[in-house]
């Protein structure tokens, strides 16, 4: 395929209004993928910063019952501006993911075995 300038420019001219109607609507791209009705039909959103990463992003999460159930970015967040990254999206799908640990676990004789979160504890801190 041979590029002339005019197909060039008309390209460019293309991404560069993607790109500014990416920024003009925050959080468009992500906001709508996910289920915004929980099991009770109706969703609650409560702020809290993002635990991802080291950035400290504000985030809407919607909780349907006593479930998070979407997380969207806080418009009102000086940091994300109301923007949420692809690991901040689904946080929620790591959080219920069916092989989360969700007991201490340390190596004895090569095997993972589960023990108390006290010995855990002391194995890093030693």
């Amino acid at each position: 395929m041979k590029i002339n300038r005019r197909s060039f420019i008309k390209f460019s001219a293309a991404s560069s209004a993607l790109a500014a109607a990416g920024s003009i609507f925050p959080g468009i791209s992500f906001a709508g993928w996910q289920n915004q009705e929980g099991a009770s039909g109706r969703i609650n959103w409560q702020k809290a910063p993002c635990r991802f990463c080291g950035t400290g992003c504000g985030v809407l999460i919607g909780m349907s019952g006593d479930r998070a159930v979407a997380v969207k970015g806080d418009p009102n967040c000086s940091v994300n501006k109301g923007l949420c990254c692809v690991k901040g999206f689904h946080s929620v799908q790591a959080l219920y993911a069916k092989d989360r640990l969700k007991k201490a676990q340390i190596r004895k004789n090569g095997k993972m075995v589960e023990v108390p979160i006290s010995e855990a504890l002391d194995v890093i801190a030693a």
